[in-house]
C-alpha cells in the first residue's frame, strides 16, 4: 500500500492549486461573449480548459485514493452501516446545505436580472428535483455540486468497488481508462448525471493498491509535460479528431502535474498546506460569489479585451472571497463550520 502520510502531504498542497484551477474554470464566462475574436477563444480553450482540465480528475482520483487506503486494506474491519454514516455526515449534508444555499442567494440575483415571479425561476424549479440536482440537471443556483453527487452515486456502491480492490484489483484499470472515450460520451447524453470523469475515481482507487506511483523524477515530468503541450496544441486546432484524442490530456496533465510536484518541493518552496484546510469549503462557495460578481459586469462592460483581464481579477477575488468567509465562519462558529464542511 501507499504511504498514507506522504500521499496525504502530497494530495493536501495539489488540491489547493486544483481548486484554484476550478474557481478559474468557473470566472472564464466573462470571456466568452459573442463578439470575442477568435485568438480569445482559443486562448480561453488553452487556460481554462486544456491547463486546467486535470482539477477535476485529481479530486475524483484523491477521492479513490483515500477510499482504497482507508477501506480497501486487507485485514481491516469495514463496517457498511458506519461507512455509510460517515460518508452521509461528510458529503450529503454538506451536498444538501450548500446546495440550498445557492438557491437562496441565486433568488434575489434573479429578480435583479428582470426574471419575474410565475414567469421565470421559481416557476421553472421545484425543491426536490432542480434545486438538488436529483434529475440529471446541474444543482441550480450551485452547478459546481454535481461533484459531491457523483461521489455520493459511487459510494453507494462501495461495497462492490471494496471487492474489487481487494480481491480483482485489475479490474479497476479498464474502468480507470473509460475517461478516454467520455468526452464524446458525455456530449451524446449516453453517461447520465454527469458522471463521465467517474473512472479518475477508479485510477485513485487502482493506484492505491499499489506501494508507489511514481518517484522522485524531473525526467518524468519534463517527458509529459512535453506530451502536454503537443496534446493541447493537436485538441484546439483540431475539432473531430481532437475531441476523441482530448480524452488523453486529463491522464498526461495529471502525471505532469504529481511528478511536477516532486521536482518543485525539492527547490523547497513554501507549501500552502494551511489553505488546503479549506478547499472543501471555497470548492462550496465560490461560485456564489462569482453569481454575484459576473452578471453585473457582463451586463456594463462589453469588451472583450476588457473582460478578459478582469477574468483573473474576479477568479482570484473569488477564491480569496471563499477562503476569508471559511476563516471567518471557522472562527465564530465552528459547529457551523463542521456541519457544512462535513468534519473537514
Amino acid at each position: 500500500m501507499l504511504n498514507d502520510y506522504r500521499v496525504s502531504v502530497k494530495c493536501r498542497n495539489l488540491a489547493v492549486v486544483a481548486i484554484a484551477c476550478v474557481v478559474a474554470i468557473h470566472s472564464n464566462s466573462l470571456i466568452t461573449e459573442e463578439n470575442s475574436p477568435r485568438w480569445m477563444y482559443l486562448l480561453c480553450d488553452v487556460l481554462f480548459g486544456k491547463l486546467t482540465c486535470w482539477a477535476v480528475p485529481f479530486f475524483f482520483a484523491a477521492s479513490g485514493c483515500w477510499f482504497g487506503l482507508r477501506e480497501c486494506s486487507k485485514g481491516k474491519a469495514f463496517v457498511l452501516s458506519h461507512f455509510y454514516l460517515k460518508k452521509f455526515r461528510s458529503l450529503v449534508v454538506p451536498y444538501a446545505l450548500f446546495v440550498l444555499l445557492g438557491f437562496v442567494s441565486s433568488i434575489p440575483l434573479a429578480y435583479m436580472q428582470g426574471v419575474k415571479h410565475g414567469d421565470g425561476l421559481l416557476s421553472h424549479i421545484t425543491l426536490t428535483w432542480d434545486v438538488f440536482g436529483v434529475t440529471e440537471l446541474l444543482p441550480h443556483g450551485n452547478g459546481p455540486m454535481w461533484y459531491l453527487r457523483s461521489l455520493i452515486i459511487l459510494f453507494i456502491l462501495a461495497p462492490v468497488w471494496r471487492v474489487l480492490a481487494l480481491r480483482a484489483k485489475w479490474l479497476l484499470l479498464p474502468m480507470a481508462c473509460l475517461a478516454l472515450v467520455t468526452p464524446p460520451l458525455i456530449i451524446n447524453g449516453v453517461i447520465p448525471f454527469r458522471l463521465g470523469q467517474s473512472s479518475f475515481f477508479f485510477l485513485g482507487l487502482f493506484l492505491s493498491q499499489f506501494k508507489t506511483i511514481y518517484k522522485k523524477h524531473m525526467r518524468t515530468s519534463v517527458v509529459f509535460g512535453i506530451a502536454a503541450i503537443v496534446m493541447i496544441t493537436y485538441t484546439v486546432y483540431d475539432g473531430g479528431v481532437g475531441l476523441m484524442v482530448s480524452g488523453v490530456l486529463p491522464y498526461i496533465m495529471l502525471v505532469f502535474v504529481w511528478t511536477s510536484y516532486d521536482v518543485i518541493v525539492a527547490t523547497r518552496v513554501a507549501s500552502p498546506s494551511w489553505v488546503s484546510r479549506y478547499v472543501f469549503w471555497i470548492f462550496g462557495v465560490h461560485i456564489i460569489f462569482l453569481n454575484w460578481m459576473l452578471p453585473p459586469v457582463r451586463a456594463v462592460i462589453h469588451s472583450p479585451y476588457v473582460l478578459a483581464g478582469m477574468t483573473l481579477v474576479f477568479g482570484t477575488f473569488a477564491f480569496v472571497a471563499a477562503l476569508i468567509s471559511a476563516v471567518v465562519v471557522e472562527r465564530t462558529n465552528r459547529r457551523l463550520y463542521a456541519i457544512l464542511s462535513g468534519g473537514r
